[in-house]
């Protein structure tokens, strides 16, 4: 593996001999339409995103489908109102769910007695979801769903870093431990919507 790599190395490897235009096709959404890539593949950021297009899903919405969220309090409450009202699935992807979010445990809790057709599945931190002390885990708050409605409607995932095992996950202090690494995405899925926080 190469340790630095400088610009002209990435442009060197992201190059294609001939770069020809291409379409694309939105596959996700009821109205499929095909669109023109706009980037210029001249330019060195023009062959990265002709890269990514090529290997990656592209998912192209129109600027009135964005709501932006201008409060913590404004997100946790839309975020628990898509909860309420879910039909199919809830997935979250979060660094933990907080020691004292009763609320929300609670809310999931609520929809999934309401809806049996309801599948959620949840991934966080191992690390950070297993921190016990002083209050109760994450883990022991999401386990509770998982005692009263199963592992076939409920899935929580930890993510636990590969880079701290052995002697480092050993003797190294928990609050120090998770500078190897943490599952960090901040994704809330509720059906077909996604929230995005940073």
């Amino acid at each position: 593996m190469i340790k630095h790599i400088g610009l002209q190395t990435l442009r060197s490897s992201c190059r294609r001999t001939s770069i020809t235009p291409w379409r694309s096709v939105r596959k996700f959404a009821s109205h499929p339409y095909q669109t023109q890539s706009t980037s210029s593949p001249a330019s060195p950021l023009g062959v990265i995103t002709a890269e990514l297009d090529n290997i990656a899903p592209r998912f192209e919405i129109q600027p009135s489908q964005i709501s932006i969220l201008d409060s913590p309090a404004n997100f946790y409450d839309t975020l628990k109102d898509k909860i309420r009202n879910a039909k199919k699935r809830i997935y979250l992807s979060t660094l933990y769910i907080g020691k004292t979010e009763f609320e929300l445990i609670e809310t999931i809790n609520e929809s999934l007695r309401r809806n049996s057709e309801l599948q959620v599945s949840i991934l966080t931190d191992a690390l950070r979801g297993t921190r016990e002390s002083p209050k109760q885990s994450c883990a022991s708050l999401l386990a509770s769903l998982v005692a009263e409605h199963g592992p076939d409607r409920v899935e929580i995932r930890m993510f636990h870093t590969p880079n701290l095992t052995g002697l480092k996950k050993k003797y190294v202090p928990r609050r120090i431990n998770e500078g190897w690494g943490l599952q960090h995405m901040k994704l809330y899925g509720i059906d077909d919507e996604i929230i995005l926080s940073g």
